[in-house]
């Protein structure tokens, strides 16, 4: 009961806090828009960090907590800690869906009444319903994102040492050979390396998205000084407009390939982490290490394709979306289509990458091998996340520069990081999805 309470607690924590950060960050967000793009992305996708490392930093100690005042090492004496994700699997029920219904009906529902009934601009002061669209994005897309997440990353632990038996008895160094048995002193060695493996893996991997969130600059020449702007009279405003703001594809390719540097330092930083953690526990010259490391590393791999595959079928920088806008020529109808045609096509890569980690990393390790996986793919949610969390601060910020009527090149801005936030939104859906996958099969 205490566990369940506790994991439930923490995952509400998580979201009300990332809704907190994101009210305030996009505020900041809209002003620091008028600077230029750089300052605008730094202080949306700190607020962002601070969802991520919440996230993570919440659910290891809430799992260190209670592991430290119940332990154990054998699937019956961690039962206690089922309860913990299951706390945490009813607080992201109701975020993810209660939230991600609400978001989409206040969003649905402001453009209907402003775009098509009294033809006013999206974000318009004159529609009320803007208001509910701007919380609806802080409810589903950050607040639900990250108790799903959580629960998700909790789970991959928790199922890590649940199996870690199953680990021992497959990479088991104790033989039924002179009187050796399970009571021998190698095995209890032997699991609890297994079970403090995923903690480890999972701290070091806080370290490495701390790494990653700074790691997402953007160049200084994009900047638009402040002064510089208050200087320009306003009949200049679409000459400035027309000369500085780069066109929508190579913005968004510019910023894709900056998300990307985060999150790739952020992997390769973790999974020499892993090497390390993987070296003193079982020793570098043995076989087990190396299993072990080669379903962290399969997790890993596995996380950044799905998300490199879910960039591609949303961002406008690529063909796929390209050819969604261009159908609009024709009408709403080709949009549709050609939409649901994209969205289905886009699920077969990421499906074929996860049955292809869940088939590599049983064979290396079994059940075991599943569940480390996870936690490898999951290690660096902080940073992941946080390109998920991100995006409603834009758009939000987008939405205050056009209720306060500042200067359009404003509104550009935030548009050009609004779309790449939906993209990376899709990114952590897809992410959250195949985390999910690897931690219900283990």
């Amino acid at each position: 009961g205490l566990s369940f309470l506790l994991g439930a607690v923490l995952s509400a924590g998580c979201g009300y806090g990332g809704m907190l950060i994101a009210v305030e960050a996009n505020v900041r967000t809209a002003n620091a828009a008028k600077t230029g793009l750089n300052a605008a992305l730094k202080i949306s996708f700190a607020s962002g960090g601070v969802m991520g490392l919440s996230v993570v930093c919440l659910g290891l100690l809430g799992l260190i907590v209670i592991y430290a005042s119940v332990g154990g090492n054998t699937q019956s004496e961690t039962a206690y800690m089922a309860g913990f994700g299951f706390g945490a699997s009813s607080i992201a029920l109701f975020a993810r869906v209660g939230g991600g219904i609400y978001t989409k009906a206040a969003d649905v529902g402001a453009d209907l009444v402003g775009k098509v009934e009294s033809s006013i601009p999206e974000d318009s002061p004159k529609n009320p319903a803007t208001i509910a669209d701007n919380v609806g994005d802080n409810v589903g897309d950050v607040a639900g994102m990250g108790a799903d997440l959580f629960e998700s990353f909790v789970g991959s632990i928790i199922a890590t040492i649940q199996l870690s038996e199953s680990a021992v008895r497959q990479f088991r160094v104790v033989r039924a050979e002179n009187g050796d048995d399970a009571t021998d002193v190698r095995y209890s060695l032997d699991r609890d390396h297994f079970v403090a493996l995923p903690f480890w893996i999972a701290g070091f991997g806080v370290f490495a998205a701390i790494v990653g969130i700074f790691m997402v600059r953007t160049r200084d020449d994009e900047k638009r000084p402040q002064q510089k702007q208050q200087q320009r009279q306003q009949n200049d405003q679409l000459e400035l407009l027309s000369s500085a703001a780069p066109d929508s594809e190579d913005l968004q390719t510019r910023l894709l390939h900056t998300i990307r540097r985060g999150i790739f330092t952020a992997t390769v930083l973790s999974w020499i982490l892993s090497l390390v953690t993987c070296g003193v526990f079982f020793g570098f010259s043995s076989s087990t290490c190396y299993y072990v490391l080669g379903c962290i590393t399969i997790g890993l791999v596995a996380g950044e394709t799905i998300g490199i595959c879910t960039e591609y079928a949303t961002s406008f920088a690529y063909k796929p979306t390209i050819s969604i806008a261009k159908k609009s020529r024709i009408g709403s109808a080709g949009v549709v289509i050609q939409g649901l045609g994209i969205g289905m096509l886009s699920t077969i890569a990421p499906m074929l990458v996860v049955c292809v980690a869940v088939l590599g990393c049983y064979e290396l390790a079994g059940d075991y091998g599943i569940a480390i996986a996870a936690v490898g793919m999951l290690s660096t949610l902080g940073v992941t996340l946080a390109t998920d969390a991100f995006g409603p601060v834009v758009d939000n910020a987008g939405g205050i520069a056009e209720m306060a009527e500042l200067d359009e090149y404003v509104r550009v801005t935030t548009d050009g990081l609004d779309a790449m936030g939906n993209t990376t939104a899709a990114t952590g859906k897809g992410f959250a999805i195949g985390s999910a996958v690897l931690t219900s099969l283990a």
